[in-house]
């Protein structure tokens, strides 16, 4: 009503009663500073004050704020906000009206004048530039600035181009640093370098490929059709194979360097390079060179973008690749193997066997008969469970829970494969080559005593170990047991041999005479649950086989 008053419609005009109070408020006027400001917030603005008077209500701008570039947040008359652009130069002259908010820019966090250093180094961090930098201003003293394990033959600038942000790199040594300040290796810096040092191939350090890993991925994202990707890659018998930045005037040496050198099984005679080229019919080839690994020839050897080197490993090295013999061996140990070894062969270069030695018992495991027992048993399992489920759909009987399905697999899977082969050594210590086998690294032959003694394991009353003596047949071991039990499928006995070796007739124990079965000392004679008493899976008996078997390889290998 007041309103309508002061615009002269009588309207609006009230009729005073005595008593009344009549209050007049007064418009408040409101600025709001944020950003690079000692106190941000808001503040009432008096008539004609200025943004500079407003700057200096919320305590000025910070040491971080930016003189230039403020932004002033302006309802315009007509509505709707704009914003203007001002420097500090600017402030008082423009009146400061209700609703401006104005916001002080925070400068740039990061140092205009950096350089970093990282990696195997003492202390690693952000370092402030100067006209003239190099190398040996940050690496001044072996024990002081680099760790232990410190590769002093390799290490890398990653320079910054300001403008475009495209990287490019520098290779060193850090020993050459260190020994010659301002020499070839003492290179000049630059503000934004990236400085690596990196651990020594052998010593178990990982930081070379963390480190490495996102300047390749840069390398990568800034290559195009005009500019190849300035990476190549070394493999074969060096300590640390893998693909490498390719700096200018790259060359096959320095490519070494940073692949940590040769290994010691490296054919240094022949290097091959491998380049791809496009021909005249713009399908691309490849081009094959020969370096020699000794003298000055790698150090001429330059590299192009893509390329390729290669160190094979010398013909028939096996320094690396080792056999251990234990037990009664003349002289038990862990030996190299010479190319083409064989045990036969081994057995007569350590000095042959005891006089206490078991032949016929002797455990040979193989590394790779293990990593094959592993995989036929994972095969094994997907057949057990897919032969489950496959009853399941067709809607058969089972009498087994998937529960115990699981638990009988898991009894076969938590058991490690022992690799073991069978061997007959007493024809490989008398000379015949048919039976004698070549050697492989991890191979174990284990040379145990003379056992003489007969174990009786499965369905008897008392199985156990008894006294081996010639002439006994199987029915008398069985009957040194006890007997067999009721649930004992005779018709399913076998023998594993102390050799690892299994005999199982395909005939019936009483009917066709296994009885008298020819026995030898360290044999195991096993006596299976009859599958009647199990669950009537059509896989049970094959699990309840599997798992005699395996336990009885381990046992053996205990027992000997």
């Amino acid at each position: 009503a007041y309103d309508l008053m002061l615009e002269g419609d009588s309207r609006g005009d009230l009729q005073l009663r005595d008593g009344d109070v009549v209050f007049v408020p007064t418009l408040t006027r409101l600025g709001g500073v944020s950003g690079a400001v000692r106190r941000p917030g808001v503040f009432e603005l008096a008539e004609g004050e200025t943004l500079a008077d407003l700057l200096a209500m919320a305590g000025g701008a910070t040491a971080r704020g930016l003189s230039e570039g403020m932004l002033l947040e302006r309802e315009r008359p007509n509505g709707g906000p704009e914003i203007l652009v001002l420097n500090a130069g600017d402030l008082a002259a423009q009146e400061a009206l209700t609703g401006d908010r104005l916001r002080v820019q925070v400068a740039s966090q990061r140092f205009s004048n950096r350089v970093v250093l990282e990696g195997a180094v003492q202390r690693p961090g952000v370092y402030g530039h100067f006209e003239g930098m190099r190398l040996s201003d940050l690496l001044r003293d072996v024990e002081i600035d680099l760790l232990e394990d410190t590769d002093l033959g390799y290490g890398l600038v990653v320079s910054t181009e300001a403008h475009t942000g495209l990287i490019s790199v520098a290779q060193f040594a850090p020993s050459a640093v260190l020994a010659s300040p301002e020499g070839a290796d003492d290179l000049l810096l630059a503000s934004r370098d990236r400085v690596l040092i990196f651990t020594r191939t052998n010593s178990g350090g990982t930081n070379r490929q963390a480190l490495l890993g996102p300047v390749i991925a840069q390398l990568d994202r800034q290559a195009n059709p005009d500019s190849a990707v300035p990476a190549v890659t070394i493999s074969g018998a060096v300590q640390a194979p893998g693909r490498y930045p390719l700096g200018e005037g790259y060359t096959a040496a320095d490519l070494l360097n940073a692949a940590g050198g040769f290994r010691d099984d490296a054919y240094r005679r022949e290097i091959e390079i491998q380049t791809v080229f496009l021909n005249r019919q713009s399908v691309a080839e490849v081009r094959v060179r020969t370096v020699s690994g000794e003298g000055a020839a790698l150090a001429q050897a330059t590299l192009e973008s893509r390329d390729r080197v290669l160190v094979r490993t010398i013909p028939d090295w096996q320094l690396t690749e080792t056999v251990e013999l234990a037990g009664e061996f003349r002289f038990p140990g862990t030996y190299n193997l010479l190319p083409g070894e064989t045990l036969g062969g081994l057995i007569d270069r350590v000095g042959g066997v005891t006089t206490q030695a078991f032949p016929y018992g002797a455990v040979y495991t193989a590394r790779t008969a293990a990593e094959a027992e592993q995989e036929e048993m994972r095969r094994f399992v997907t057949e057990i469970r897919r032969t489950y489920a496959s009853s399941s759909l067709t809607q058969q009987q089972q009498m087994a829970s998937y529960g115990e399905l699981e638990q009988a697999i898991a009894g076969l899977t938590e058991r490690d494969s022992l690799g073991r082969i069978a061997i007959d050594l007493p024809r490989i210590l008398a000379g015949d080559r048919g039976a004698d086998l070549p050697l492989s690294d991890g191979d174990r032959i284990f040379l145990p005593r003379r056992d003489e003694s007969i174990t009786v394991l499965g369905e008897v009353f008392r199985p156990g170990s008894f006294r081996f003596e010639e002439g006994q047949s199987l029915k008398d071991y069985l009957a040194l047991g006890a007997g067999t039990t009721v649930r004992a499928d005779e018709g399913s006995i076998y023998i594993v041999r102390a050799d690892g070796r299994v005999d199982r007739p395909g005939r019936s124990l009483l009917r066709f005479g296994l009885g008298q079965t020819a026995l030898r000392a360290g044999d195991t004679i096993i006596v299976p649950l009859d599958a009647s008493y199990r669950d009537p899976l059509n896989f049970w008996t094959e699990i309840t086989q599997a798992a005699f078997q395996t336990g009885i390889a381990v046992a053996a290998v205990l027992r000997n």
